[in-house]
C-alpha cells in the first residue's frame, strides 16, 4: 500500500499528469477492493494516501465520502444488519427465471460518445455508429443465476432476494454463465460492448440528452443504498424501456480497459488489447451514488469480485 503512495508522490514530482491520474485510479480502486472485501481499516488508509496523488479538490472530496462509508461500517451501532424479508414482502419468483428474461430492441445509429466536460477517462466525446442489437430489460437476477449455475458465486452472501441483480461474481464466473445460458437457450447471449452499453442508456434514437439513463434526476431513477444493492425495475426506466442503468450495481461490459477515448473504434465493437489486464463497467452502483451519470466509466480486475458490479444481457 505505501508502494503505491510513494509511485504517486514520485509522479507528481516529474509532473507526470496523465500517469498520476492512473496511479490515483489505481489507489482508487485498490481502496474499493478492499471495502468490498469488508477491510474498511485497509480501505480508508489506501484512500487517505490517495488523496496526496491529486491536487484536485474533486478527488478529495469523493475520497472523504468513502472513508465516511467505511468509518461507519467499523461501528456497529452505526450499521444494522439487512433484515431478512419476509414471505409477503419477498420478491414473487417466476416458475422458471429463464421466463423472465425480457431483451429490449436497440436501433442503431449515431451517436456521441463521453463528455466533454466530464472526467478525463470520458474524453474526448467521439461520434460512434452503432448497429442494430438488443439488450436486457433489466440486470442479471439471482435468481436467474442460480437457475443456469446451479448456486449463488463463490463471493456473494445470499440475502434471500432473488430479485437482486447478482454481484461478487468474476468476469470468469460470468464467462461462464454465458456459456451455460446460451446451452440452455440456443441463444447466444454475451456482455454488451461499452458503445452498445452507453447509446442504450442515453436511450439510443429516442435520447431526450438526459444526465442518468431516464432522467436529470438521479433520485428517479436510482437508489440511495449503504447496505447493497436492491431489486431490479423497481425505480424509473430510461426512453427505451431499460431499468436501472443508473445505479443498483456496476454493468460489466465486453471491452478492455482504457483510461481514455484517444484511438477508440468508430463503431459499436468492443475494444479490447492483447495485453489487457481491466474491463470497463459502467452505470455507477448502489455504493457509488456520484458516478451514475450515463459517460461514467469505472474498470475492474478479471479475477476481482465485488458487490457493486453485476451485468445485464445483450445479443445481435
Amino acid at each position: 500500500m505505501k508502494s503505491l503512495y510513494f509511485l504517486c508522490y514520485a509522479i507528481m514530482l516529474l509532473g507526470a499528469n496523465v500517469v498520476q491520474a492512473q496511479c490515483y485510479e489505481k489507489m482508487l480502486h485498490e481502496g474499493d477492493k478492499a471495502f468490498h472485501k469488508a477491510q474498511y481499516s485497509e480501505a480508508i488508509a489506501i484512500w487517505e494516501d490517495a488523496k496526496e496523488c491529486s491536487d484536485s479538490p474533486k478527488p478529495a472530496t469523493d475520497l472523504n465520502k468513502k472513508i465516511s462509508e467505511a468509518r461507519a461500517r467499523m461501528e456497529p451501532n452505526k450499521t444494522k444488519a439487512k433484515p431478512k424479508m419476509s414471505e409477503s414482502t419477498a420478491p414473487k419468483a417466476t416458475a422458471d427465471p429463464l421466463s423472465s428474461i425480457k431483451m429490449i430492441e436497440v436501433k442503431g445509429g449515431q451517436f456521441n460518445m463521453g463528455e466533454g466536460n466530464g472526467n478525463k477517462t470520458e474524453q474526448p466525446p467521439h461520434p460512434v455508429q452503432v448497429g442494430d442489437f438488443s439488450i436486457s430489460k433489466h440486470e442479471v437476477t439471482q435468481a436467474l443465476w442460480r437457475r443456469v449455475m446451479g448456486e449463488n458465486p463463490g463471493n456473494m452472501i445470499d440475502k434471500g432476494c432473488g430479485n437482486c441483480p447478482v454481484e461478487s461474481a468474476t468476469w470468469t464466473e460470468v464467462q461462464d454463465f454465458l456459456s451455460r445460458i446460451r446451452e440452455i437457450t440456443g441463444t447466444y447471449y454475451r456482455l454488451p460492448s461499452e458503445a452498445e452499453w452507453e447509446f442504450a442508456a442515453r436511450g439510443g434514437l429516442k435520447s431526450a440528452s438526459l444526465k442518468y439513463a431516464g432522467s436529470n434526476d438521479r433520485k428517479l431513477v436510482a437508489k440511495d443504498m449503504t447496505d447493497g444493492c436492491y431489486p431490479v425495475g423497481q425505480k424509473m426506466p430510461n426512453e427505451l424501456g431499460i431499468y436501472d442503468m443508473s445505479g443498483n450495481v456496476w454493468e460489466m461490459t465486453a471491452d478492455c480497459w482504457h483510461p481514455n477515448y484517444s484511438g477508440a473504434p468508430s463503431d459499436s465493437r468492443a475494444w479490447l488489447s492483447s495485453s489487457c489486464k481491466q474491463y470497463v463497467i459502467r452505470g455507477g452502483s448502489w455504493y457509488d451514488h456520484d458516478r451514475c451519470h450515463v459517460a461514467s466509466r469505472n474498470f475492474n480486475y478479471y479475477d476481482n469480485a465485488s458487490s457493486a458490479i453485476g451485468f445485464r444481457l445483450a445479443k445481435d
